[in-house]
């Protein structure tokens, strides 16, 4: 429940409030501890968690093998959650998601995509959450064309359909790598909704590229969807404008944030 409303610490101190009255944490215990930990970055305690699983026997769980390559990979200790993987002796297509993700978290597209292939070798069917991984691996390292072939092979050879973040994944490829006319082409043709962090991803690449031609169709499309900007949409916008030397069009957006009440 707490980790569901994203309250981590409460979760936590509910954790060290069972055992000193002595209940006996079992599995999936473990595993949202673990959760909770990875989303706080707390390392240490994240490592005091998985000495307890070992010490009540806990840890052939393959739910708590992948929190424990989850919580590593997000701590910034990669290294130790390959460890884990390959220690593991239960290994499901979860555990194989987690250390994917992990690794496309650090950057490690290659080493990913080896994995991804070790996978299939082994017989396991990769699922959407395994392209989610490849896709953002695709997106950290910059390997556009990569992305883009993985993408269009989803459904043709692994019977996997495209959802929404994986449109997502590929619009954040193309802003980051500076296609922003591609990545806008996509949003317009997608047979989803966008949800605003696409479009606000494409919007701040548009910031970074200096492509003021992009962004107003952006601001045009968000104004369309939700029928105002946030207030980092609005700094976003107004940061453009003044990448671009244009002055007045961004103290013009900071007046109107300012008017909408957003401080």
């Amino acid at each position: 429940g707490y980790l569901g409303r994203n309250c981590f610490d409460s979760a936590i101190a509910l954790f060290e409030e069972m055992k000193e009255k002595e209940y006996n944490p079992d599995y999936l215990t473990i595993t949202n501890v673990l959760s909770a930990c990875a989303s706080l970055g707390l390392l240490e305690k994240g490592e005091e968690v998985h000495i307890f699983a070992l010490e009540k026997g806990l840890t052939s769980s393959a739910h708590v093998t992948t929190a424990l390559i989850e919580m590593n990979a997000k701590c910034g200790r990669i290294l130790s959650s390959l460890q884990v993987f390959y220690k593991s002796q239960v290994m499901d297509i979860y555990g194989w998601n987690a250390m994917i993700s992990g690794l496309a978290l650090h950057g490690q597209a290659s080493a990913a995509f080896k994995l991804f292939d070790d996978m299939k070798g082994k017989g396991l069917r990769p699922d959407d959450i395994t392209f989610i991984g490849l896709l953002s691996a695709c997106s950290h390292s910059g390997l556009v064309h990569k992305g883009l072939e993985l993408f269009s092979s989803m459904e043709k050879k692994c019977a996997v359909n495209p959802k929404l973040e994986h449109y997502g994944c590929i619009v954040d490829l193309l802003g980051r790598a500076g296609f922003l006319c591609h990545a806008f082409q996509l949003i317009e043709s997608m047979p989803f909704e966008p949800g605003k962090s696409i479009v606000g991803a494409l919007l701040g690449a548009c910031v970074i590229y200096r492509d003021t031609e992009i962004g107003e169709k952006v601001v045009k499309l968000l104004l369309k969807r939700n029928g105002s900007l946030t207030d980092g949409e609005y700094m976003m916008v107004a940061n453009l404008y003044a990448s671009c030397k244009n002055l007045e069009e961004a103290n013009r957006w900071m007046n109107m944030m300012n008017a909408s009440g957003i401080t």
